[in-house]
């Protein structure tokens, strides 16, 4: 027989496991239609360890994937995870800057007259693929860095941190940003928002410019899964602060 240190006492192991095996699979089966897995490793999955499967793997179905909204004229992509928004005078804010190549994408875009220079950088949230780059621009352009008073900790000392996907350069931040805390920039209404979402040391920032307006997430929200595949990074409901506080900014 088997005896759990928690339930009851199994006294037909065999059928116990064949049952567990069972379950699991149905609960994995349903977990991946709705978990990023499916993007990031083809979607099709070998389930070697459920003998009861009639199949080596299962086909994991995907919702369909939404439109992609069309970007107001003065938001820009750039490269990797960053994205910025232009002032009249060709300056730009970057929002997120990330792996390369980002730093020679600004080098490029400077020396062609497409942009004049890099006024300050705002990321949503500390992992790597979003502030890998900022001490490289920073030193290239001179530009400011924003973050929200919350991530002021881990990014200017990312060696006392266990969380995943940290850059292991600290950041100094040249502006703490309260909740709520507007920068007006060139024509431009910043409003800066603690906003946990796929981390607890995450960002948000609604811009509002020429009538328009874009509420910045980065990585909070996806049209294809639920982004919980790394550790102590998750999406924050109920009670706790990260997307019930979506309808109060946008």
């Amino acid at each position: 027989m088997l005896i759990p240190s928690h339930g009851v006492v199994m006294r037909d192991p065999p059928d116990a496991v064949r049952q567990l095996g069972t379950k699991l699979h149905e609960v994995m089966e349903n977990y991946l239609t709705t978990a990023a897995w499916r993007i990031y490793f083809t979607g099709h999955f070998d389930d070697v360890h459920v003998t009861s499967s009639p199949d080596p793997g299962f086909l994991v179905p995907m919702f369909p994937v939404l439109p992609i909204p069309k970007a107001p004229p003065w938001l820009h992509f750039l490269a990797s995870t960053s994205w910025y928004i232009q002032a009249d005078d060709g300056k730009i804010f970057l929002l997120d800057c990330g792996f390369d190549p980002v730093p020679e994408t600004l080098e490029k875009l400077a020396k062609g007259g497409a942009i004049t220079g890099v006024d300050g950088i705002w990321i949503t949230h500390y992992h790597d693929d979003h502030v890998h780059s900022v001490n490289a621009v920073r030193r290239a352009f001179g530009a400011e860095f924003y973050a929200q008073r919350e991530l002021l900790d881990i990014l200017e000392h990312p060696w006392a941190y266990s969380m995943p996907a940290l850059d292991p350069s600290g950041i100094h931040v040249d502006h703490p940003l309260s909740e709520g805390e507007v920068i007006q920039w060139k024509g431009y209404k910043l409003t800066a928002y603690y906003f946990p979402g796929q981390t607890l040391y995450h960002d948000g920032m609604l811009i509002e410019h020429d009538g328009t307006r874009i509420f910045m997430t980065g990585d909070s929200f996806a049209d294809f899964g639920i982004d919980d595949y790394c550790s102590y990074n998750r999406n924050f409901l109920g009670n706790e602060p990260g997307y019930e506080q979506a309808s109060a900014y946008c």
